[in-house]
């Protein structure tokens, strides 16, 4: 599904990502694990095109989409929650679902939305309520319904547990479980939560100071002396 190639990104003259390489079968959760700063948020940037490539290559479900903008990017199936959800304060939460709609002259805004509601019983009583009235949990929870609107092949997912309460965590989890399970939603997550990573990725990628240097299973999480240099100390 996705091919990274020795990708190099960065802001403005700051490099940042240095040589990236991997690539994830369709369906895969690959989960990305490394202090802040090490370059996580940046990769899922880059991937999503809002940060241009330097060098290297991405290719997605066959194309090269090296050069394509952000928003060609999502119509060709990739889709992103970044870290802060980046909610619409000023718009309901039915109207930020709306936002999340991709035109393909097949599915309807109308069944678009009320198919993504249904995963999500938690928006039924809040459809009406502005987005910025929401907790840290429910916008969290809205932003990762907003982006199923646009039904992405492929989801980018970046510190989706980060100030969120331990019973939405679990929530959250078992939605993208789901999703990966039955639907075959592939997922890249950007995560410190170790039970969290562990329990959706299929495998998990090191990077640090921006290179992949390694990958391990989910079930090494538990040995947190042996990945010390790419996690938070406790």
């Amino acid at each position: 599904m996705l091919q990274v190639d020795n990708i190099h990104a960065g802001y403005g003259r700051i490099p940042v990502l240095s040589g990236i390489n991997f690539s994830m079968a369709e369906g895969q959760v690959v989960g990305v694990l490394g202090h802040n700063g090490m370059g996580k948020t940046t990769l899922l940037r880059t991937l999503i095109g809002q940060i241009p490539l330097r060098k290297g290559a991405i290719r997605f479900d066959g194309a090269d989409i090296s050069r394509l903008s952000s928003f060609r990017r999502a119509r060709a199936g990739i889709g992103f929650v970044p870290q802060g959800r980046a909610i619409f304060p000023n718009l309901t939460a039915r109207e930020n679902l709306r936002m999340g709609f991709i035109e393909d002259g097949v599915h309807s805004e109308e069944n678009t939305v009320k198919d993504v509601l249904a995963r999500f019983p938690r928006l039924d009583s809040i459809i009406d309520r502005s987005g910025g009235a929401l907790s840290g949990g429910e916008q969290q929870i809205l932003a990762l319904a907003r982006c199923l609107c646009g039904r992405p092949k492929l989801l980018l997912l970046d510190e989706p547990t980060e100030g969120i309460q331990p019973s939405i965590v679990e929530e959250i989890l078992e939605i993208l479980i789901g999703l990966h399970r039955h639907q075959g939603l592939g997922i890249i997550v950007v995560e410190q939560n170790l039970d969290f990573i562990r329990r959706l990725s299929d495998r998990v990628l090191l990077i640090e100071k921006g290179s992949i240097t390694g990958e391990v299973t989910p079930d090494a999480l538990g040995e947190t002396r042996e990945l010390g240099a790419y996690v938070a100390a406790e």
